[in-house]
């Protein structure tokens, strides 16, 4: 069995003869599917070398890290239904060990009731999931693999020569070092970077931010306060318990909403056949060796596809070629007051839209998310041209509103608030008078911080943003990009940093990404290279 140490402080070790020494910075789930791909990569090439990783995660448990932390509140819950999560990658044909469990079937040993495909369950049960799942890919890992866990976080990064040198709690050498940071969240008990828990109850609140962290911050304040939801006919009704605010003022540049997410694609053939044209139209277009307009040749993909599952679920009836660009200027222009605003959020909660805006909004975030691999790819292989990129965010960020909001039944609390008057929508563009304010707003990926990491990398020309896509540059396999446009060996960053250059690095989805296989491969050949040369580490 793989040795796993886990402590307070880290000694200085000894490096072996001959191996490597590795850093992964942050534990979360990118970092773990790093170190399960690096353990298949040395058990296939059979490296008996001694190869050390110092996993560098301040949360309590490895796999999970802060966003799926297990002691967080069951009131948050993921808009990413069960089906689709599974740690343990598969190729075609490849078989799957009895404990290697996607999250329905650990569900349906561990909570039997919430083991469903379709069902939205909290975050701390994929937390509980991931994290366990980390200890078996540490467990199943080849025995010259040693693998140390550090509840620190890392202060200072530093190339020394062929090394580099990580500060945490005692300085520490490494030949290589990968950084997947994630989100950079707080720990529990926040928001943001602001306290929930300092909320007065009956106080006026301001909350800048209007997605989905605002949601979780709502909840945080009524049901994790002890107010109830109680169901009346099919809608839900907000129970106060005096221990909330007495209203909740949202906020955000646009004023626009996140629509409720459905758990699943419509299954009917007619959808599924016209999801499977588009996504054979975007994968022509990732296989053509020129770059592309995303106006010009991928969004007329989605809004053709769009129109199709909407015409083909007989939702409404053929429209002429362009609506799709007619429907993403009427939503960028609806009117932001709190009855057009509510009735959009009511409406994506239903099944079955019965108005056309709705159904539209519901067809175009199937596409959105039906057709994302393939855009991934689009996106992965550098196709769109420097121009494109303006207008791509911008398409994006209204999409990631229509396509990736929250479960159905956290937009039915966040109207059931709305008609309790604890949620106010009068002021949605600007901070309303309060007594407290809320930041809901978790930095975009392009954000890095004075004295992060990154940002120590970038000042030292170690690392560079792509100059289109904005996220930090890397090869297929997370290799970092130095200011010269020449890789810098050694340093690796997968994840959320990487945003633009590698499209959708939230998702838990094992199949969209290969960046952690990748390079699981390249340092077990690189290792195995030092073993054959006698190189020491």
């Amino acid at each position: 069995m793989t040795a796993l140490v886990q402590s307070t402080h880290h000694a200085t070790c000894t490096k072996p003869a001959v191996g490597r020494r590795i850093a992964i910075v942050g534990g979360g789930p990118r970092g773990m599917f790093c170190l399960g791909a690096l353990a298949d990569a040395i058990r296939q090439r059979s490296i008996t070398a001694e190869i050390t990783v110092d996993i560098y995660e301040p949360a309590k448990r490895c796999g999970a890290g802060v966003v799926y932390r297990p002691n967080q509140p069951s009131h948050r819950i993921m808009n990413y239904a069960s089906g689709q999560i599974d740690v343990w990658p598969r190729s075609a044909g490849e078989g799957r060990r009895p404990d290697e469990r996607s999250l329905v079937g650990w569900l349906s040993d561990r909570y039997a009731s919430q083991a469903s495909p379709t069902k939205c369950v909290p975050r701390s049960m994929v937390g509980e999931y991931l994290s366990e799942a980390f200890d078996q890919v540490v467990a199943q890992s080849p025995a010259s693999l040693k693998v140390h866990v550090i509840p620190h976080g890392i202060e200072e990064i530093e190339r020394q020569g062929s090394s580099w040198r990580l500060c945490a709690s005692h300085p520490q050498s490494y030949d290589e070092v990968l950084l997947t940071v994630g989100h950079g969240l707080p720990q529990q008990g926040t928001i943001a970077n602001q306290s929930v828990g300092q909320v007065a109850a009956g106080s006026r609140v301001a909350m800048r931010g209007f997605a989905l962290t605002f949601i979780d911050a709502c909840l945080d304040l009524t049901e994790g306060r002890r107010g109830r939801f109680v169901q009346a006919g099919k809608e839900l009704v907000y129970v106060r318990s005096g221990r909330e605010p007495r209203s909740i003022y949202p906020y955000s540049r646009s004023g626009r909403p996140m629509l409720a997410k459905p758990a699943t694609n419509d299954g009917a053939e007619g959808s599924r056949q016209a999801l499977r044209e588009g996504a054979q139209q975007l994968s022509e277009i990732a296989q053509r060796d020129e770059r592309v307009s995303f106006v010009d040749t991928v969004w007329p993909v989605f809004v053709r596809t769009a129109e199709a599952l909407a015409c083909r679920r007989r939702q409404y009836a053929s429209r002429k070629a362009g609506s799709g660009d007619g429907w993403l200027d009427a939503w960028i222009g609806q009117p932001i007051d709190a009855e057009s605003v509510l009735c959009r959020i009511n409406a994506s909660c239903t099944e079955q839209p019965h108005t056309e805006t709705a159904r539209l909004d519901r067809a175009f975030g199937d596409a959105w998310r039906g057709l994302y691999p393939q855009l991934v790819a689009i996106v992965g292989r550098g196709l769109l041209c420097d121009a494109s990129w303006p207008d791509f965010w911008r398409y994006a960020r209204e999409m990631e509103r229509v396509a990736f909001g929250p479960p159905a039944v956290n937009a039915r609390k966040l109207v059931a608030l709305v008609e309790a008057g604890v949620v106010q929508l009068e002021s949605l563009t600007t901070p309303a008078p309060a007594d407290a304010h809320v930041d809901c707003v978790i930095p975009a990926p392009h954000t890095i911080a004075s004295g992060s990491l990154l940002d120590q990398l970038l000042r030292r020309g170690l690392i560079r943003r792509h100059p289109s896509a904005h996220g930090i540059e890397v090869k297929h396999d997370g290799a970092a990009i130095g200011s010269d446009g020449l890789e810098t060996e050694g340093l690796a960053v997968i994840g959320r940093a990487t945003e633009g250059v590698a499209l959708g690095n939230d998702t838990l989805s094992r199949n969209m990404h290969t960046h952690p296989q990748e390079w699981g491969t390249a340092v077990a050949r690189r290792a195995a290279a030092a073993v054959a040369g006698g190189v020491t580490g």
